[in-house]
């Protein structure tokens, strides 16, 4: 599986990514005290591109995009990113 993190700034939750297997993946949100995890399981993608991805448990579908090409996963997910990585991802400062 090759995971694309496609950057959204936030303070307000984290996602933490971890990759099961070569077909799943687990996804964690974090808001202040509480988690929730769902596992994205495509096993049964065959090559293309998936039509829909659908949250069940997640409270958002951090998500953005799966194919299978020649066989191999592409997932593309959100990369939260706060304000001290703000100078990295939008090339200002983090002083706010």
């Amino acid at each position: 599986m090759n995971i694309i993190e496609s950057p959204y700034r936030t303070d307000d939750y984290e996602l933490i990514y971890k990759q099961e297997t070569e077909d799943i993946l687990k996804v964690t949100h974090i808001k202040g005290n509480a988690e929730t995890t769902e596992i994205f399981d495509f096993t049964g993608l065959a090559d293309g591109r998936a039509e829909s991805i659908i949250a069940e448990i997640l409270p958002l579908n951090p998500i953005l995009s799966a194919e299978r090409v020649n066989g191999v996963l592409i997932v593309e997910v959100l990369r939260i990113y706060s304000k001290e990585e703000k100078h990295i991802y939008e090339g200002g400062s983090n002083n706010g």
